[in-house]
């Protein structure tokens, strides 16, 4: 032949009279192709995947199934015995995924509540007042998901950069994008305990206190759980608590001998 042409799609390697063997891919949505084989003598007969075909002129439509397709195209000189067939095997590739799930999704500080399950996409976490920043590291189900945190580009099962945290509630999203750019936001409520610390007027100063997030959050080295009035505006909340004189604790709920921020 002098030419073999493929419809949609390109030959690889392209096209060498002598080359029998090639390969094409073509999108997902290329359900078929047509083949044009071009014969170098006139009164050659070609055929392709066993139907007659003119030299020149294209091939009826060959459906193609995802994955690998074999079309052979068959030339037959005149003396009706010489034969040479050119092989072409077309990939068509599968369908763009819409997995936009995640398979993991974990902090550098604080636990997720509830444990991290694909189907659940809001979760919360608390965090102590030391804890100024924090670093999110998502997993993707699908390799060829894309995912921001905050709006920022973080490869799958990489950290991101580290996300400032506020004294008090703040909002993290992380937004999967699938291949067929179907998307799935999972968003965590960190709570980063207050910074606001008592003392009992001095001298002599008898304990010290700050807020803590909930009522297991841990205290720090040297501080005991509690309760008292002054979180949260007046409201109350849950504290930690420790002495620093002789007269060791003084009840949360008794205001002598008086307390300031």
């Amino acid at each position: 032949m002098t030419n073999l042409a493929l419809s949609p799609g390109s030959l690889s390697p392209g096209f060498a009279s002598g080359t029998t063997s090639y390969t094409a891919s073509v999108a997902n949505g290329t359900s078929s192709v047509t083949v044009t084989p071009t014969a170098s003598d006139a009164g050659a007969s070609i055929r392709v995947n066993g139907n007659p075909v003119t030299s020149g002129q294209a091939s009826s439509a060959i459906s193609l199934s995802v994955g690998t397709n074999t079309i052979t195209t068959l030339v037959t000189a005149t003396d009706t015995t010489t034969t040479k067939t050119y092989t072409i095997t077309v990939t068509r590739a599968a369908p763009a995924s819409s997995d936009a799930d995640l398979t993991n999704l974990s902090l550098s500080s604080g636990s997720l509540s509830p444990g991290f399950a694909s189907a659940t996409t809001s979760y919360s976490a608390s965090v102590a007042d030391a804890v100024s920043s924090v670093t999110v590291t998502p997993t993707a189900s699908d390799a060829g998901a894309s995912i921001t945190v905050n709006g920022s580009t973080v490869t799958s099962g990489q950290a991101s950069g580290p996300i400032s945290l506020s004294v008090g509630s703040n909002t993290i999203t992380t937004v999967v994008t699938a291949v067929d750019t179907t998307t799935k936001t999972y968003i965590v409520t960190i709570t980063r305990g207050q910074t606001t610390e008592l003392a009992s007027q001095a001298p002599p100063v008898w304990f010290q206190a700050y807020s803590r997030p909930s009522h297991d959050a841990p205290c720090r080295e040297g501080y005991r759980p509690s309760y008292a009035w002054w979180p949260n505006d007046g409201r109350g909340g849950w504290t930690c608590e420790r002495r620093l004189h002789a007269h060791s604790w003084v009840s949360d709920w008794v205001t002598s001998p008086g307390f300031f921020d």
